[in-house]
């Protein structure tokens, strides 16, 4: 498909069977000139552009007639220009990036170079197996979700008075088992079991200026604050 706004978005799908095999990939990508609402009445900004690029899959294999094997996995991954908002007037004065008369920045707010980029994937692998009245499914997974706003290190600073580069993730890994055994034609025993263990990132590198006890600025050269932390979870369940 393509359209107004410079948009344009492919896609493609496959899907068949090759003897014991199973087999469903799909992909699509998507760019255009809209990525994000923009703050102004216009139809279009400057600096909106997107790319963001999907694909999922499911893959199934039978070893016998009671042994599958099996395979999912799903991925994101976007890219987004933070639109800008033309002529805003600079709050804060910066080093070398201001007119040394007026104490006004050189830098048009339009000229703003902000962007934040967006990951996402999934990955499952699956083994079920029958054996007589005993059936269970043994699973193991990952999954990755990052976060990552990039500022402009000086445009942010003069009309902000902060430029905050700032990234989030989260990285989990586990095992799931999933059993029933059939005692007879009226009962049947089931049970399960799981593990998983997930990191969480919270990386913070703001730049802001020195002030006051009344909060004004009292230098045009930027500090550096850096707030850097993580966790480390795990849970067990049967």
């Amino acid at each position: 498909m393509a359209g107004s706004n410079h948009s344009f978005e492919p896609s493609a799908q496959l899907f068949g069977t090759l003897g014991a095999f199973t087999y469903y990939p799909s992909g699509s990508y998507v760019t255009n000139q809209n990525g994000i609402e923009f703050p102004t009445p216009d139809r279009s900004n400057p600096h909106d552009r997107t790319h963001q690029a999907k694909s999922f899959g499911n893959f199934s294999y039978y070893v016998g007639d009671d042994t599958r094997l099996g395979f999912l996995f799903g991925t994101y991954n976007g890219k987004f220009q933070i639109p800008v908002n033309p002529n805003q007037q600079p709050a804060f004065s910066l080093t070398g990036y201001s007119n040394p008369d007026t104490g006004v920045s050189t830098i048009p707010s339009s000229q703003l170079n902000q962007n934040q980029s967006e990951v996402n994937r999934f990955f499952i692998g699956t083994l079920q197996r029958s054996i007589g009245a005993f059936d269970y499914q043994v699973s193991a997974f990952h999954q990755f979700s990052n976060l990552h706003y990039k500022p402009d290190p000086r445009g942010d600073l003069i009309y902000l008075g902060t430029a905050s580069d700032t990234l989030r993730s989260n990285n989990a890994s586990g095992l799931q088992l999933d059993a029933a055994y059939k005692l007879n034609a009226n009962h049947t025993v089931r049970f399960g079991g799981g593990y998983t263990e997930q990191k969480t990132v919270s990386n913070n590198a703001v730049g802001v200026f020195p002030v006051d006890e009344n909060g004004n600025q009292t230098s045009s050269n930027p500090l550096l604050i850096a707030d850097y932390s993580g966790q480390l979870g795990k849970l067990l369940s049967l």
